[in-house]
């Protein structure tokens, strides 16, 4: 080994560097040197760049060196290569390629049109609207759940004529019968919130605490929950105590023991000074209320008498100045005896509703004959 000047960029090089380091040519085997001056040229050139001389073929020379190396290179390949059969053979590949990426690519098509397919079958389980049902036949005629979704479809579009019937009676039973036949229906909370009108309206017609509540009960989450709760406070103050309903009875049957014996001092102990009506007389004092029995002490009258009948409807009311008044309807049986054996007894039934202050008083009476 020694050591050269590089023969195409000048920067020293061994002589058996496979490329100079340093502009990358090759050196070991593709050099020559110069006979004349000694200076080292590239394989391709054939005069020396330093004195001109002519330069020998380092290939040729190579060969004359190795006659056996020169004699193998003119041997024929025995085995020359077949271009037809190499182009053959990458065309297989070629196809083999194409088929195997056009079969992935339609497997994994048909395998997202299954997932699709599945993924709005799953859908349909939450709605009853018959037209999506109909949409997914539509898009997949050939589809495994073709006949379950068709099935499903029929019964929703039953479903939907007994909805309209429902809404054409307009009344609760038919409403009630809905949603007892069909409670996951997409009509079912429409039909819900029509219930839920119907009763308020019957609770609010019939005014009581039992129909409020049978509504608060029916209906905890209702629309019209929070006027039911008004209304339920406003009736319970409206309502007669199992303590106060003794002791109004006790002041109208003292009233029919007053009227039975003529009693004014009586009346007076259970009355206003006067009442704002009796039977239609207005400022009616206790001498009134008496006459009206007088007037009824024919010559041949021997007793007279009146009793409270049953039931007694006993409600409270507010007045616009905040008082409260007691309101009583209830049935005045009149009974009049005479002494003429051969006539028959007098039985009168009168409809009564009296109003007595929170002190229970008589503040007035009406009659109607019954």
């Amino acid at each position: 080994m020694s050591m050269i000047k590089c023969p195409e960029c000048g920067q020293p090089v061994s002589t058996n560097a496979g490329t100079c380091p340093h502009c990358g040519i090759a050196i070991a085997g593709h050099i020559h040197q110069c006979p004349e001056c000694g200076a080292f040229n590239t394989e391709n050139k054939l005069t020396c760049v330093v004195c001109g001389k002519e330069l020998e073929n380092p290939q040729s020379h190579a060969q004359d060196q190795n006659p056996q190396m020169s004699s193998l290179s003119s041997v024929p390949d025995p085995k020359p290569k077949k271009k037809g059969s190499s182009a053959i053979s990458c065309f297989i590949v070629l196809a083999i390629l194409l088929g195997l990426i056009t079969g992935g690519y339609f497997w994994f098509s048909h395998n997202q049109k299954l997932q699709k397919e599945e993924r709005e079958f799953s859908l349909l389980q939450k709605t009853t609207k018959p037209e999506y049902f109909q949409q997914f036949l539509t898009t997949y005629p050939n589809s495994k759940h073709y006949a379950e979704v068709q099935e499903r479809m029929r019964q929703l579009e039953a479903e939907e004529g007994e909805w309209k019937q429902a809404q054409q009676a307009n009344n609760k039973s038919k409403y009630e019968e809905f949603l007892h036949a069909h409670p996951t229906s997409y009509h079912a909370r429409e039909c819900e919130q029509k219930l839920d009108s119907l009763d308020w309206i019957i609770a609010k017609k019939e005014n009581t605490e039992e129909a409020v509540k049978k509504y608060i009960y029916d209906h905890p989450a209702g629309r019209y929950i929070d006027q039911a709760t008004d209304l339920q406070a406003e009736l319970a103050k409206m309502m007669v105590s199992q303590e106060e309903r003794p002791l109004v009875i006790a002041v109208f049957d003292s009233f029919c023991n007053a009227l039975s014996h003529r009693d004014s001092a009586l009346l007076s102990g259970i009355m206003l000074e006067t009442m704002s009506n009796f039977n239609g007389k207005e400022n009616a004092k206790p001498a009134d209320i008496i006459a009206f029995a007088e007037s009824k002490m024919a010559p041949d009258v021997i007793g007279l008498h009146y009793l409270v009948g049953t039931p007694i409807d006993l409600q409270k009311e507010i007045q616009e100045d905040g008082t409260m008044n007691y309101v009583a309807t209830f049935n005045l049986e009149e009974t009049i005896n005479r002494s003429d054996a051969g006539q028959q007894q007098t039985n009168n039934t009168y409809q009564v509703v009296s109003k007595l202050n929170a002190d229970k008083k008589i503040i007035s009476m009406t009659f109607k004959q019954n």
